[in-house]
């Protein structure tokens, strides 16, 4: 008997999104409840990609399922996701986080379920179903360690791994559907044999009695929110390597060193780090900006006569000469502001065109951000 399923917004059948597997197991679970309403007693799924999350989320939680045939399924919904996003364009983890926020929010306004909870790994522990997993080594859309790990975290012991070439999609060899349907039909097979008579059905010959496999003892995962705290020397270990993992986003994105590592013994989190390093770098940026100013001031301001002198006449030349002399040494503090002001802007993320427009136009941090903010 073969029963075959479209999932809602898949195939033939209506509903406007997938949900990859979270309310599919609930669909899968009514479907069981029919076929069993109908005298159906040993049930085996064959599930791939979506299919097989599915078949690992409802084995978790229906320890009757006889058996499993797992074809290329995902352990973590988030996870293929930061997966995808980074073998076209590898970007910084905290800003993955933060489009990972959007995207899962926006997924909870319009269909209804968090893709933070859809993780199989978390459910393969409960299962206790014989299962056959199964991937393609070049596969490049769920990469194959997806799979590795489900197989490894699976509740049973009695679990076997196969794999083969032909990416994602790809048409599975012929030799993989025929073991895939000997192990099925080997598990169903047990089954039957280990079921008792039902006293409505006719009477049939008696198929021989096959040996029953016994079911080991299998050891539930601890889950790791119960697993005691780590020793002072492991956690210091942790704490140490977090701090380089976030002074290193922050140099990478142009950041000093010095603000960078202090910012890394201060937070955790990136984005904190990021927001605090900001607002130190602008409260730089305005100091040496003022510090400039008075600086240029100085320069620009006629010295006081410390004592007179007689009047004395002047040739045009050297007159002409001072008043050239005067003019570059006024260009030459002019100069200076404007390259202080293009080093703070550069520090602060912005391109050096613009940048050095908005120097040559301001005198101080704020008037440049302001020029930039209006004409970018």
């Amino acid at each position: 008997m073969l029963c075959c399923l479209d999932l809602s917004g898949s195939g033939h059948s209506e509903g406007e999104f997938i949900s990859l597997g979270h309310f599919e197991e609930k669909d899968l679970q009514v479907l069981i409840q029919h076929l069993r309403s109908l005298g159906v007693s040993h049930v085996g799924l064959w599930g791939r990609s979506m299919g097989a999350a599915t078949s690992i989320l409802r084995a978790a939680e229906d320890w009757s399922i006889s058996a499993v045939v797992l074809d290329s399924p995902f352990s973590s919904l988030a996870l293929v996701a930061q997966e995808l996003v980074n073998s076209q364009i590898p970007i910084p983890e905290f800003l993955m986080n933060l489009a990972l926020r959007r995207v899962r929010q926006e997924i909870l306004e319009r269909a209804s379920f968090d893709i933070e909870e859809l993780q199989p790994i978390r459910c393969a522990p409960r299962a206790r179903s014989p299962a056959l997993f199964a991937t393609a080594t070049d596969d490049d859309f769920i990469l194959p360690h997806h799979t590795y790990d489900l197989h490894h975290a699976w509740g049973s012991e009695i679990r076997k791994l196969v794999t083969f070439e032909g990416g994602h999609n790809g048409v599975r060899p012929k030799w993989f559907l025929e073991e895939a349907a000997k192990f099925m039909a080997s598990k169903l097979g047990q089954s039957f044999a280990a079921a008792p008579a039902q006293p409505q059905m006719p009477q049939m010959p008696q198929m021989p009695q096959m040996p029953q496999m016994p079911r080991p003892e299998v050891k539930e995962l601890q889950d790791p929110m119960l697993l005691p705290p780590p020793p002072p020397e492991e956690a210091s270990k942790v704490k140490r390597r977090t701090q380089s993992d976030v002074a290193l986003q922050l140099i990478t994105m142009g950041f000093s060193q010095d603000i960078a590592e202090e910012a890394a013994r201060h937070f955790q989190s990136p984005e904190d780090a990021v927001e605090w390093t900001l607002k130190q770098t602008t409260q730089i940026a305005k100091d040496s900006a003022e510090a400039l100013d008075s600086s240029l001031a100085q320069k620009l301001r006629a010295p006081k006569p410390v004592q007179s002198f007689k009047a004395v006449a002047v040739l045009p030349e050297v007159e002409a000469a001072a008043a050239a002399a005067g003019r570059a040494l006024r260009d030459l503090a002019i100069r200076d502001v404007e390259q202080g002001l293009l080093h703070q802007l550069l520090e602060l993320g912005f391109a050096p065109g613009p940048a050095r427009e908005a120097a040559r136009r301001s005198s101080s941090v704020e008037s440049a951000v302001a020029w930039l903010a209006e004409t970018t």
